[in-house]
């Protein structure tokens, strides 16, 4: 007697996977604002949100996705597989220096990187 069985996908779709691929932003030294490099997020299957966290005094955080204009950093965000990401930190009257720490929400806060920044006010005060 031969006996067969056949493994069915409930829904047929395949489990979300929320992990991407490592991803390295580079640390900003500048005057007055500074850009990470930009960093593709891949290997997920579905959209992640991602926050971020700041240890020092900054002036301003932006991030840029898929080459958009620079948004300031407000709280969470989604983001999909094969879009970039792209982080700015500016200051106008004081210098500004910490770390970023970059999470993924989804993944139950994981740390995705971190980068450093110190930014020196355009001109002092």
């Amino acid at each position: 007697m031969v006996v067969s069985a056949t493994l069915a996908t409930v829904g047929g779709a395949a489990p979300a996977d929320v992990t991407p691929n490592a991803v390295n932003w580079p640390d900003i030294s500048a005057t007055a604002s500074g850009a990470t490099g930009t960093q593709t997020i891949d290997g997920i299957n579905t959209a992640i949100t991602i926050s971020a966290s700041d240890s020092g005094a900054i002036g301003v955080l932006s991030y840029s996705v898929a080459g958009a204009s620079f948004t300031a950093y407000s709280g969470p965000f989604s983001i999909s597989d094969g879009e970039t990401l792209n982080w700015s930190v500016s200051t106008i009257n004081n210098d500004a220096i910490g770390t970023i720490t970059v999470s993924n929400d989804s993944d139950a806060g994981a740390t995705l990187d971190t980068f450093n920044y110190n930014i020196t006010a355009a001109g002092g005060i």
